[in-house]
């Protein structure tokens, strides 16, 4: 499996450019991850 940064660094590169706009994206993906890693 990939790691946690490297999943998140490659979605953020395409929701990026895609959205086109990174800060709001990675905002959003951070706290999705955020969420998901803290689950037990």
């Amino acid at each position: 499996m990939n790691k946690p940064e490297e999943v998140a660094g490659r979605h953020d590169r395409v929701a990026s450019s895609i959205m086109n706009k990174p800060k709001e994206v990675a905002e959003r993906h951070d706290r999705v991850v955020s969420s998901i890693m803290n689950k037990p």
